[in-house]
Order: structure tokens, then sequence, then C-alpha cells
């Protein structure tokens, strides 16, 4: 729920908040697809589909009220994935030197 993120970024983070985030985003069946092949799955990784969705969506919501938290594609194969993180973080730093 949005209390306990923001009770969750305030315990690691402080006051502080940082200029970029980037939010490497995948569905819930990419993510559980990676994970599986991986290896065995973790507490959370054992969760429900509902509970990956809702996570999902709710980051998705963050992500789209806050101007600093850049979005990425995660399903995307991993070269993409850094291709464009390269291009948002090179665009971020040409936004901010102008």
């Amino acid at each position: 729920d949005q209390t306990m993120l923001a009770t969750l970024r305030d315990a690691v983070l402080g006051d502080f908040r940082p200029d970029l985030t980037l939010y490497l985003d995948v569905t819930p069946e990419v993510g559980l697809k990676r994970a599986r092949a991986r290896g065995d799955l973790d507490r959370i990784e054992q969760e429900s589909f509902d509970f990956f969705n809702r996570t999902r969506a709710r980051y998705l919501e963050l992500a789209a009220q806050d101007s600093r938290i850049r979005t990425i594609d995660a399903t995307q194969p991993l070269d993409a994935v850094m291709r464009d993180i390269r291009a948002t973080v090179t665009k971020w730093v040409q936004e901010q030197a102008a």
C-alpha cells in the first residue's frame, strides 16, 4: 500500500531524494520465468500473481506521478535493456547540462 511504500522509502532514503531513478519494469510472467531459470524461488518470488500485479501497478503509478522516475521496459533482452538505460541516462545528463 502507499503508506507502506512511503515508510520504506523514508526508512531507506531519509530526506534524500535521487535526481533520477530508473524503474526496470517487467511483467510478473517474465519476471517469474527469469527467476525460475536461476533456480529455487525465494520467499518473495513465491508470492501470488495478484501480489506481483498489484506491486507492479503501484510502481507504475509512482513512476507516472514523479518526473524523476524513468521506466525502462525490462521485458526486452538484456542488451536492449542496457541500451535503453544508457540512452535514458545520457538524455537526462544532457537535460541537466542545458
